[in-house]
């Protein structure tokens, strides 16, 4: 089944198109799904029915997620090379601080019970990382302000030396 995204709509092996018709919340999952049909008089007259249709179906149909056509807009996206790179450096950064939390702020299991609980837990491992990489930001600013201030007077008493040198010459 190929997606048509300008028009929301798949094409059936016959070429002809199943536009979207209405959405359905499945009750197991709680998850909405598109449905795309055929139209019936074409599905009627269509020579390939029998390898596409069971006997008793009257159309063909197709249900996509809630989402189908963001997920292809986002398939399609991945498939240039910027966004493979980019990608890539998801990973390293995203994957990166997910292994740090595990490790450092023992979130391989929660010690706490409850959705509620566990998502409180996350968020105070995640402030606690912010505020080392805030301290962390701050330290290096405050060691390149000293860095820079001890240049200038190094350079100030340099010049100071080279004054009182050539007075005396």
């Amino acid at each position: 089944m190929n997606y048509l995204p300008d028009e929301d709509c798949f094409v059936c092996p016959a070429e002809q198109k199943l536009h979207y018709h209405h959405t359905i919340c499945q009750r197991s999952t709680g998850k909405y799904l598109r449905c795309y049909q055929a139209d019936i008089k074409k599905c009627d007259a269509c020579p390939i029915r029998e390898t596409c249709l069971h006997k008793l179906v009257r159309r063909r149909k197709i249900l996509a997620s809630g989402f189908y056509p963001a997920f292809y807009r986002g398939r399609e996206r991945y498939k240039e090379p910027e966004a493979k790179r980019l990608m890539k450096l998801r990973a390293i950064w995203a994957e990166g601080s997910f292994a740090m939390l595990k490790r450092e702020h023992k979130l391989k299991r929660t010690q706490k019970c409850g959705l509620s609980s566990v998502k409180e837990e996350c968020l105070l491992a995640c402030i606690a990382v912010n505020l080392k990489r805030m301290v962390k930001a701050i330290h290096s600013l405050f060691m390149y302000i000293v860095l820079a201030a001890r240049m200038r007077i190094d350079r100030l008493a340099n010049l100071e030396k080279l004054g009182a040198m050539r007075s005396f010459a």
